[in-house]
């Protein structure tokens, strides 16, 4: 066995304005309308998003193409309805999987000829209140499975794949659940009813951070979508990351090499009003 590529992507958000939306589906910039500067702002954002991801898969594939590709929930973003419906380019579910596995297909080109996907279900709110709309996101990418909570393994590295983790509104907590999450599942481990995990990957919070230590790693992933929505601008007050992760599997099972890429979006950067 020859090492092994994975790479790990969660928060796509397809169908969401500040979603991952690809070309078909990005909104065409207007001028001559009254609400151009919003249109065009949200335009201007989903255009640097993909253009942004493209180059991030572009520059792992002149290195190693991928061989595992991890997607780790909520692909749509669902109908919005605690906000009408305002934030979304479409809320039709079914339209939004065609993005989301227009996103995920579009990794193909940097992978090898029988890149695996392996899936996770995102939370209720975005990808169906009892329906499993990101099982139709499976189906039109072929991925091997989709589960509520999953283990593949890669040459022997097991991961342990989750969407949802818990918070902190404290930036010295971000680690906290990772590692109460990791000591879980050596716990479940012990109780021979998991496998034991070398890498526990979650996502929901939109933000990298990780622990490491010699039993194993644990990250939460950035997210592939960008900022903007009502809750989160309104709301919520930690950082954002847009990216992803890759971890080289060694025939051992061995992580020798592992990264994230995260990329500041310049579209998206605060500034002032001037009076």
């Amino acid at each position: 066995m020859s090492i092994k590529r994975v790479v790990a992507v969660g928060d796509i958000h397809a169908g969401h304005l500040i979603g991952l939306n690809g070309p078909p589906w990005q909104q065409q910039i207007k001028e001559a309308v009254a609400d151009r500067n919003k249109r065009n702002k949200y335009s201007k954002i989903s255009r640097a998003l993909w253009r942004e991801f493209t180059k991030m898969l572009k520059d792992l594939a002149a290195e190693r193409k991928i061989d595992v590709l991890l997607v780790n929930g909520d692909a749509i973003d669902g109908t919005g309805f605690r906000s009408g419906g305002t934030e979304q380019i479409t809320t039709d579910r079914l339209e939004q999987a065609e993005i989301a596995a227009h996103t995920i297909n579009h990794t193909r080109i940097f992978g090898k000829p029988k890149m695996s996907i392996v899936m996770t279900f995102g939370t209720p709110y975005h990808t169906g209140m009892g329906e499993d709309f990101e099982t139709v996101v499976a189906d039109k990418v072929g991925a091997v499975k989709i589960g509520s909570h999953e283990w593949p393994e890669v040459n022997g590295c097991v991961f342990d794949l989750k969407h949802h983790i818990g918070n902190t509104s404290v930036p010295y907590g971000k680690g906290t659940a990772l590692s109460k999450t990791r000591l879980q599942n050596t716990l479940w481990a012990l109780e021979e009813m998991q496998p034991k995990s070398k890498i526990v990957l979650r996502s929901h919070v939109h933000r990298y951070a990780g622990v490491d230590d010699v039993d194993g790693m644990g990250f939460t992933l950035p997210a592939l979508c960008g900022m903007g929505s009502k809750f989160g601008a309104r709301i919520c007050e930690g950082i954002v990351h847009f990216g992803l992760m890759y971890f080289d599997i060694d025939h051992h099972g061995n992580v020798v090499n592992w990264d994230k890429k995260i990329v500041k979006i310049k579209e998206q950067r605060a500034t002032t009003t001037v009076l």
